[in-house]
């Protein structure tokens, strides 16, 4: 059975708290029954989730002060909301959170150029297969999409 994988890049997540709103950028990965948020702030935040009913997530901190999360969005929805708490050795910390949904990424196809890390830098491929979120290219086999990190499509040079 194939795992159908969406990416959201570029979302806004819109925190709130006692004492105000905070906005981030964030990127949303939605894998068969798994949520991934993940966000550049002061350190790099994840959050890592499991769907509980459709729609309905519960989701722990990966980084940073441990936490619990719920996300909740309607089929077919682009707002993902939900409740958040932090917890560290000064004092907890709780509050709402809103998700707006960014550009969803579509998955590479053969013959496009995308960025894979090999760990040290950044490496522009072309690609030879995806089957079953594997892509392979000249000098990567059956690399998991998600196991990638970022990826972004180059547009393809149009021929005169």
């Amino acid at each position: 059975m194939e795992v159908t994988q969406k990416i959201y890049k570029n979302c806004l997540i819109q925190s709130y708290e006692k004492g105000g709103i905070c906005n981030l950028r964030c990127d949303v990965r939605l894998e068969g029954s798994t949520i991934i948020v993940s966000y550049l702030a002061n350190d790099r935040g994840i959050w890592r989730g499991s769907e509980l009913t459709p729609g309905h997530y519960v989701c722990k901190r990966e980084s940073g002060f441990s936490g619990n999360a719920s996300l909740h969005m309607f089929r077919g929805g682009t707002i993902l909301e939900g409740y958040w708490e932090l917890f560290n050795t000064q004092s907890g910390a709780d509050g709402m959170w809103r998700i707006t949904l960014g550009e969803l990424l579509k998955a590479p196809e053969k013959g496009d150029a995308i960025l894979i890390s090999d760990g040290e830098k950044w490496v522009k491929q072309k690609v030879t297969a995806f089957k079953n979120n594997l892509i392979s290219t000249k000098d990567f086999e059956d690399a998991k999409l998600t196991d990638l990190g970022a990826t972004w499509k180059f547009p393809t040079a149009k021929k005169k």
